[in-house]
């Protein structure tokens, strides 16, 4: 048996140097290594789809064929691999607990100069307020995960199977829990979900319930993100705009938005503590 590690499939030279052995392919066999791998059924396969790997500019394998759904299955699977959870959701954890680390101060910074980018490069203060930006967000969601809303996918499921808690209490989200530590830090009377409901009926012809996210002193407060306004202000559903009944629902938040205005329901906008009256 030959020590040799590579042996030309062609003649039948024999090398024990890679370099030697692909200017051997070049020179004399006028051959390059792709078509001489494919030639003898040699070109590594996807582990996704099990077809040839793709190369990149220097002509290397890469690890995948090169289809985007390949490439990101290939992460998730590594990442879990790894780490017990798949990339996209190790990288949603790592931004959370980035953004954990933020002073107040380097929050509402981040936040304001983003919004300000968004602001002057596409004319409003929220992404999906964009039209340009949603098709954008739909088609690169479609292409990344099979679907056309990111709330359709099993990450979206991943993100939202749990809540946040602080001092013995479960809430929504961590801009709620922004509100519930200014108030405790300035002394004020706070309760959270208070037992209040609200009664109306929505542009189905459906009756709707309403509860508050908070009571602070003798006032009703909501928890918004931006997200959820457009560009005139009004409340509307950002997620799965492509839903046939897409316009009811965003009839059933005016309805709602109208219904906070009327009983003097202040909405606090990403957790800002600006409009809370002490």
């Amino acid at each position: 048996m030959s020590d040799k590690l590579f042996i030309c499939k062609i003649c039948g030279k024999e090398y024990n140097d890679i370099h030697a052995f692909t200017a051997h392919l070049g020179q004399k066999e006028k051959i390059s290594v792709y078509d001489y791998r494919k030639r003898f059924n040699l070109l590594p396969l996807c582990p996704i789809c099990n077809k040839p790997c793709c190369q990149d500019k220097s002509s290397r394998f890469r690890k995948t064929c090169g289809d985007k759904k390949c490439i990101q299955t290939l992460r998730e699977n590594t990442g879990k691999k790894l780490n017990g959870l798949p990339a996209s959701k190790l990288g949603a954890e790592a931004a959370k607990k980035q953004w954990d680390n933020l002073t107040d101060i380097e929050k509402e910074d981040r936040l304001k100069r983003a919004e300000n980018t968004l602001y002057k490069n596409f004319g409003v203060k929220h992404a999906l307020q964009s039209k340009d930006i949603y098709k954008k967000v739909k088609s690169t969601c479609l292409e990344r995960f099979g679907k056309e809303s990111y709330s359709q996918t099993e990450n979206f499921k991943y993100e939202h199977s749990f809540k946040y808690e602080y001092d013995s209490i479960m809430f929504d989200s961590k801009a709620e829990i922004n509100v519930y530590k200014f108030c405790k830090e300035n002394n004020l009377y706070v309760e959270y979900h208070p037992n209040i409901t609200f009664e109306y009926f929505g542009a189905d012809n459906k009756k709707h319930y309403y509860h508050p996210d908070f009571k602070i002193q003798d006032k009703l407060y909501e928890v918004k993100g931006g997200h959820f306004f457009n560009e005139k202000g009004e409340l509307f559903m950002p997620f799965s705009r492509d839903r046939e009944d897409i316009e009811i629902i965003d009839k059933n938040c005016l309805i709602k938005q109208q219904l906070m205005k009327e009983n003097g329901i202040i909405i606090l906008l990403n957790g800002e503590t600006d409009l809370i009256e002490k």
